[in-house]
């Protein structure tokens, strides 16, 4: 009886949370008032349009990933538990970026019995592709600046994307000098025989 409860509670509880802080973000910590005003000057459809898009595609895509690592590594989680742990750390996100993060692992390891591996495996995949996207969509827009834009800031911009195309050759480098033996390292032996539990596909 205790046990059912305690099940029903945790699947219950991420919905709790999400509605409670949907109704805080858009009952009191949107200013209305201040957003119509904005909006009558602005293409309001095709801003909505666009912001929703990308918003929806980074929430599925990251949401997703992370409940297939979490399904692969660790548990097999419902994956529309994991869906509604990342809305409401995403709806904690308009109160502070640590709480929802910290939102959003703690959700994740009370889903899991409270496993600590689950929050890595949940955030590591991720946060790889989303720093190699983020990479080549830094790489993709240097060449598309307009003729006008500050020569400082397309500067740094092209120095990132040269620094973090560095530290991905360095990593892919090392993971396949020790995978073929010619690279002696017992962590980068951990990552690669970690990397060998997900195939890149």
């Amino acid at each position: 009886m205790v046990t059912g409860f305690e099940n029903r509670w945790r699947s219950l509880l991420p919905w709790v949370v999400s509605a409670a802080l949907l109704f805080y973000v858009f009952g009191y910590r949107t200013n209305w008032t201040r957003l119509l005003e904005a909006l009558e000057h602005a293409d309001a459809p095709r801003f909505v349009l666009f912001a929703a898009a990308d918003r929806l595609a980074f929430f599925m895509a990251w949401a997703l990933l992370s409940a297939s690592a979490l399904r692969r590594f660790v548990a097999h989680v419902p994956i529309a538990s994991v869906l509604a742990i990342r809305g409401g750390s995403e709806l904690a996100r308009a109160v502070s970026n640590p709480l929802a993060d910290a939102a959003y692992a703690l959700g994740l390891m009370q889903l899991c019995g409270g496993r600590l591996d689950a929050v890595i495996a949940s955030a590591l995949i991720p946060g790889i592709c989303h720093f190699f996207v983020m990479l080549v969509q830094m790489t993709i827009a240097l060449p598309l600046q307009r003729a006008g834009a500050d020569r400082d800031v397309v500067a740094s911009v092209a120095v990132t994307a040269a620094i973090m195309w560095t530290v991905l050759a360095a990593g892919v480098a090392s993971v396949l000098l020790v995978r073929a033996g010619r690279l002696r390292s017992k962590r980068l032996a951990v990552v690669a025989q970690w990397l060998e539990r997900f195939p890149p596909r």
